[in-house]
């Protein structure tokens, strides 16, 4: 019985999350967590156990830094920057965008928010639409997940399934490769 509401509330939770606007997508998961609570599927006392309030801190720090980088020039100066650099090429601009984010993403969780402003500032320098070098750099950001500190989920990942640094790393790598390819083969056909 648990197990057919739980899968109820599963899809309802992502069902509204998809379709509705009414509510923001953090009330609408933690209504769920409460109704799995409530179900019996998790005790109340261990809601707080899968709780991740560093990494919720640590994303919504990175979302505020890359609002300041937008509002202080600081992402129009390195998108001049990577402009300068690459010579106004389109596709060399694009490998930049996609390593950038890819790079940050390695280092640093929350990296896109961090590299979107710095793509909109690539495409206002050139003077065109930001979809494709905003996209670039958003899947860049997603892309190279070399390390526990990239995101949130490795670390996760890494905790609840016993992983060491040197095995997200080997498959850090295979993915982040194969990801790099794959974006800059399909973000200049459908966004550029």
């Amino acid at each position: 019985m648990s197990q057919t509401l739980l899968t109820a509330i599963i899809i309802l939770v992502v069902t509204y999350m998809f379709f509705s606007p009414r509510f923001p997508n953090a009330v609408v998961a933690t209504i769920g967590a409460v109704a799995v609570a409530l179900i019996g599927t998790v005790p109340f006392k261990s809601l707080f156990t899968y709780y991740a309030s560093t990494s919720i801190v640590l994303m919504a720090g990175m979302m505020i830094i890359g609002g300041g980088m937008f509002h202080t020039g600081f992402a129009g100066w390195m998108g001049n920057s990577i402009v300068k650099l690459t010579g106004k090429s389109e596709k060399s601009i694009q490998v930049v965008a996609i390593l950038s984010g890819a790079v940050m993403s390695s280092v640093c969780s929350g990296s896109a928010a961090l590299m979107a402003p710095i793509g909109i500032a690539i495409a206002e320098t050139m003077g065109i639409e930001p979809y494709g070098y905003v996209m670039a750099t958003l899947f860049g950001s997603g892309i190279c997940c070399l390390t526990p500190m990239a995101t949130p989920i490795l670390a996760f990942v890494m905790e609840g399934g016993h992983y060491t640094p040197k095995d997200i790393f080997k498959w850090g790598l295979l993915e982040g490769l194969a990801s790099i390819i794959a974006v800059a083969v399909f973000v200049p056909m459908i966004w550029m």
